[in-house]
């Protein structure tokens, strides 16, 4: 499993335009240190906690005003029987376009999943992830899937593992929306998850990671979605990266007078947790 929640998002679907002026301001540091840097260390099976925590910053001036914040975690503890995966993240844009004032990002997102070895390759999961977007009135999304997942490559430079499985999904909205000409509060799906995710070691400091998820619907409302998330990350030292990434998350079935897709870029800094 790999969440690798973004920093920082640069620009969004959402995002208004800017004025030939703008100026960005962007989180980020670059500490050197003594001791060499790493691209991606070797997963420790020790029962030890582990992961990474980013944060990034932008703004802008001009014609229009705009600033972002996105902050992130995700941790990790691995056995050699099984793995607990939890993460979550906070994105919040706003903008300003002749004087009046508006909210262009206000989401949060957590999850948690849980891996049990059935062989050396072979394993069942479990994954919970709950999501809140303001911007389009969702008051809480409810996903749970369940599966077997197969470790294609684990060996450095590269690891590819996929995933295969059936979710239930629920959506409840604040006030009653139109989706796939139905009116309501709550709307519910069965589908199928079809997922892989991979890390590449594209030397000793660099590292890119990506995720996919298709969750085409099977039953219920016909909203098929699919996520994409993918990031690489440049080690400064043994603790600290800079990242740039790409998000986009695609509803076939949004609400009505809402766009299908979200697609932001981000820059920022991550911090690894836990012991070396």
């Amino acid at each position: 499993m790999t969440s690798n929640a973004p920093a920082t998002t640069a620009s969004t679907s959402r995002a208004r335009r800017r004025g030939p002026q703008a100026r960005g301001l962007a989180l980020a540091a670059a500490i050197a240190a003594a001791s060499p840097s790493h691209a991606a260390d070797e997963p420790i099976a020790d029962g030890q906690w582990r992961g990474s925590a980013g944060a990034a910053l932008s703004a802008s001036s001009g014609n229009t005003r705009s600033s972002s914040l996105l902050l992130s975690a995700d941790l990790a503890r691995l056995t050699e029987a099984d793995k607990i995966g939890l993460g979550g993240n906070i994105q919040y844009a706003r903008s300003e376009v002749d004087g009046r004032k508006e909210t262009t990002a206000h989401q949060i997102g957590v999850f948690g999943q849980y891996d049990r070895n059935l062989g050396p390759r072979l394993f069942a999961f479990g994954r919970l992830a709950l999501d809140r977007d303001q911007i389009v009135d969702l008051d809480l999304r409810t996903a749970a899937n369940a599966g077997v997942g197969w470790k294609l490559v684990q060996t450095r430079p590269l690891r590819f593992t996929v995933f295969a499985g059936l979710g239930l999904t629920e959506d409840r909205y604040g006030a009653p929306q139109t989706i796939d000409g139905e009116v309501g509060r709550s709307f519910r799906r069965t589908t199928l998850l079809l997922a892989e995710e991979s890390e590449h070691a594209l030397g000793e400091t660099t590292t890119f990671k990506q995720r996919l998820e298709l969750l085409p619907a099977i039953a219920g409302d016909e909203g098929h979605r699919a996520r994409l998330r993918a990031d690489l990350g440049v080690a400064l030292n043994r603790t600290m990266s800079l990242t740039v990434g790409l998000i986009s998350d695609t509803n076939t079935a949004p609400p009505a007078g809402r766009s299908s897709t979200d697609t932001g870029l981000f820059t920022g800094i991550n911090v690894k947790l836990g012991p070396s």
